[in-house]
C-alpha cells in the first residue's frame, strides 16, 4: 500500500472556493470588540497615595534619628547587651546550677531513654 503511495499527489482535498470567503467567515464567527472606555485618576488622588507614603517614610526617618541619637553607647550596643558583671560567688553559683541541671538531663534522658 505505501509502495503505491504517489508522492505527487495531494492526498488532502480542499472545497472549492473554500479561503475565497474565509476571512469573512471568521470575521463573523469572532466575538465584537469592546472598546474600553480609558478612565482618568484626579490628580489630588494620585498625589495622595504618594504624599502618604513620603509622610510615612519621613517620620520613620525622624523617629529613627531621635532615637539614635539618645540611645546610650550606640557604638557598643550589641556587644554589651547580654553582658552582667558578676563577682566570685554569684559565678560560681551559676556554675553550679549549670552543672546539677546538665547532670538532671543526662540521668532523665539516658535513664528513660528520651535521647
Amino acid at each position: 500500500m505505501i509502495q503505491d503511495y504517489d508522492k505527487k499527489q495531494n492526498p488532502f482535498k480542499v472545497p472549492e472556493n473554500y479561503f475565497g470567503n474565509f476571512n469573512k467567515e471568521i470575521m463573523t464567527k469572532l466575538p465584537e470588540k469592546i472598546e474600553n472606555e480609558t478612565r482618568t485618576i484626579p490628580f489630588r488622588k494620585r498625589v495622595l497615595s504618594w504624599s502618604a507614603a513620603a509622610a510615612i517614610l519621613a517620620a520613620m526617618i525622624v523617629s529613627g534619628s531621635v532615637f539614635w541619637k539618645n540611645a546610650p553607647n550606640r557604638g557598643n550596643a550589641g556587644l554589651t547587651a547580654g553582658v552582667y558583671i558578676l563577682n566570685e560567688e554569684e559565678y560560681y553559683e551559676s556554675m553550679e546550677a549549670k552543672s546539677i541541671e546538665l547532670t538532671y538531663q543526662e540521668l532523665f534522658y539516658s535513664e528513660y531513654g528520651y535521647y
